[in-house]
């Protein structure tokens, strides 16, 4: 189920919805078929390139305003997807909403890292800035735990947490 409201310019795009308005913003007009290619190509485990997710999927997307899909020239029956204006608004805010980027799960903090060539330079650093400042205040301000397994798996989200500061640093 979707986080939508009825407005395109409230639209809570899911990861794989934000991956694909990214994907057609860096293919330019493009296919739905190319944005299923990308999917499947992706070393991501968690989107999937099947015609069953992304052709409903680019539906939603359009029925939301946030893509237009015109034919394409020269008699070709496929139809050629362009972001609208509330779809690169939504296509950015999503890039660059570093809260959600560093939620442990499914890594949208690398989803993410792999568009940033979509913005500047500039407000590039400033995400990856942000996220290393939130990223540092989780490590410091750990839950207090309770029983063994439980003081484990913080453990483990500290050490998860830690690599990634470290790899950001290296960047």
């Amino acid at each position: 189920m979707n986080n939508r409201t009825e407005s395109p310019a409230k639209t809570v795009l899911t990861e794989m919805e934000g991956a694909a308005l990214a994907v057609i913003m860096r293919e330019g007009p493009c296919t739905a078929y190319s944005v299923k290619q990308a999917f499947e190509q992706s070393p991501s485990d968690d989107w999937s390139g099947s015609a069953g997710a992304v052709y409903p999927m680019i539906k939603r997307l359009e029925v939301a305003g946030l893509i237009d899909q015109r034919a394409a020239e020269g008699g070709r029956k496929s139809r050629q997807l362009s972001l609208t204006e509330a779809g690169q608004a939504q296509m950015r805010a999503w890039l660059l909403d570093y809260q959600r980027a560093i939620a442990p799960g499914f890594d949208p903090l690398r989803t993410r890292l792999h568009f940033l060539d979509l913005v500047s330079d500039d407000i590039s650093r400033e995400f990856v800035v942000s996220v290393k400042e939130a990223l540092t205040e989780q490590l410091q301000a750990p839950p207090a735990p309770s029983g063994a397994l439980k003081l484990r798996a913080e453990r483990l989200y500290a050490g998860w947490i830690q690599a990634r500061l470290d790899w950001l640093a290296s960047l």
